[in-house]
């Protein structure tokens, strides 16, 4: 699975970067943040919820585009490429659960009003996914790696080379017998860079 991870990641390098050698087309580098709402199966469901019932627990649940890189493939479709991070961290006292997962994804944002980067936008995402849980009474567990993907819709607003984004997203990622949900809100900003 790690090799496959790997020539999926090549490809979409190759397939952008052939992209952008046939037509002079901006670039579109994209990151945001989401405040998100985490769903588990068992055995991860209980641990979480007996952590969220600590007294005075913190809790963090963070959906991050951290690096998004896109060109437009028709008039109103972008596809690129994006790196998902999800935290999810509870913590009270010195006792701490974290559920981390990575996920590399082909990403493609269609706009259904009349240009790029205005009016009402869907989202789609699809990628390897990777699970780390780190807690006190059990130390690291990293897991095989899986699948995961996300659909989004949202709206955004063009103010020249600048495009803020505020969208709903909702995703699963499975890890062969465990299957983790959530739903998602956000903000990001998308910047266009000419060729």
């Amino acid at each position: 699975m790690k090799l496959f991870s790997i020539v999926f990641a090549a490809w979409i390098l190759a397939y952008c970067h052939d992209i952008s050698a046939q037509e002079a087309k901006p670039r579109y580098f994209y990151g945001s943040v989401n405040y998100m709402f985490p769903k588990y199966t068992e055995p991860l469901a209980s641990r979480a919820s007996f952590a969220s019932r600590v007294p005075e627990s913190a809790h963090i649940p963070l959906h991050i585009d951290a690096v998004g890189y896109y060109f437009d493939y028709k008039k109103l479709t972008l596809i690129g490429g994006v790196m998902q991070v999800d935290i999810d961290r509870y913590s009270a006292y010195s006792e701490k659960l974290q559920v981390e997962y990575y996920q590399p994804s082909f990403s493609v944002f269609h706009y259904l009003d009349g240009q790029i980067g205005s009016g009402l936008f869907i989202r789609g995402d699809i990628g390897p996914a990777f699970l780390r849980i780190s807690s006190n009474d059990q130390g690291t567990e990293k897991f095989n790696p899986g699948w995961g993907y996300l659909l989004g819709a949202g709206a955004s607003l063009s103010t020249g080379s600048t495009i803020l984004l505020a969208s709903a997203n909702f995703a699963s990622k499975s890890f062969h017998d465990k299957s983790y949900r959530f739903f998602s809100l956000g903000l990001g900003i998308m910047i266009k860079k000419a060729n």
